[in-house]
């Protein structure tokens, strides 16, 4: 699903991998949700807003600038990344990476989050702009549902819903399809791939 969101400047692609689901965590029915990356607040990140308001979400939140050092970046992971498989398999059900710029990561990072994906069920939301570039040359373009983000334009665009889908129709009667979005991609999706919306330019 290509979809940037509302009419926020958001970046470019919205990627979802798996269905989204309540589960009794914490102590309540409410989906705990880790969010990295840009985290910065409403309007420009649609998914802390989202967060915020919405009674069903616990959410964490580790603020990863794009304008920081690989050693910088390695001492934020010990105050905000999960230090095990395990701990994030156990603490979350949902992973953000809002243009979440890894380079940083060594291989057991990257494998440990290939396998949460696929082996213990974790459902990742990934926002991409250069962030692309870490992801394609890691184990995680194995679980991603594209096979290459190719170019970016600045222009404004509306979402067109494909089919029926029950997850889309609350978005499609609240009007989603009439909201205008600014930016948008071109994406490679692999043949496996369901795809939920399509990014109309206006233009």
């Amino acid at each position: 699903m290509s979809v940037s969101g509302y009419h926020l400047r958001l970046f470019t692609v919205l990627i979802i991998i798996g269905l989204l689901a309540p589960v009794s965590t914490w102590g309540e029915d409410r989906i705990p949700c880790y969010v990295m990356g840009q985290v910065v607040f409403s309007p420009w990140n649609v998914f802390t807003a989202l967060f915020m308001q919405d009674p069903l979400f616990q959410y964490s939140l580790y603020p990863l600038p794009t304008n920081v050092r690989v050693d910088e970046k390695r001492r934020l992971d010990r105050v905000y990344y999960p230090r095990t498989r395990k701990m994030m398999a156990d603490s979350f059900d949902v992973m953000v990476f809002y243009d979440a710029r890894v380079d940083h990561f060594t291989s057991k990072q990257f494998e440990d989050l290939a396998d949460v994906f696929r082996e213990d069920g974790m459902i990742s939301f990934t926002v991409h702009s250069l962030s692309w570039w870490v992801w394609m040359n890691s184990v995680l373009l194995d679980v991603s549902p594209i096979n290459d983000y190719k170019f970016r334009f600045e222009n404004t665009w509306r979402v067109r819903f494909r089919d029926n889908y029950p997850i889309s129709q609350p978005f499609v009667e609240l009007g989603i399809e009439k909201v205008a979005g600014w930016e948008f991609a071109i994406l490679d999706v692999k043949q496996a791939a369901k795809i939920w919306a399509d990014i109309v330019p206006q233009n």
